[in-house]
């Protein structure tokens, strides 16, 4: 076995698991409903939800892709109020990669 030092973390792949096995695609929901979908994790608690699907990692990104995390955290906010409740705003403060490894802030906060 390598030395730890040497271990790189594995970068996630576009098959990535997922909490839970993913459902059958829904040949009533369109192609991006079936990908943003998600699944509800009731053992873990109320209002608790998980992606179904593996996230996308577009060829060459860092991470996944953004715009379906913003999709998956809208959806989950509508199934956590009643349903006269609708989305009227929808800021976007887009996250960096965080560089390895990871340090914590400094005095300065930066």
């Amino acid at each position: 076995m390598p030395p730890l030092n040497t271990i790189r973390p594995q970068r996630i792949s576009t098959h990535s698991a997922t909490l839970k096995p993913p459902p059958p695609l829904d040949s009533s929901l369109s192609s991006i409903e079936n990908i943003v979908s998600l699944t509800a994790l009731p053992e873990l608690g109320t209002n608790i939800f998980t992606n179904s699907r593996p996230q996308w990692q577009p060829t060459g990104a860092r991470g996944i892709y953004g715009g379906s995390v913003i999709a998956q955290s809208l959806l989950a906010a509508l199934q956590t109020v009643p349903p006269e409740f609708r989305a009227h705003c929808r800021p976007n403060v887009w996250v960096m990669a965080v560089p390895k490894p990871c340090r914590p802030p400094g005095p300065s906060g930066l």
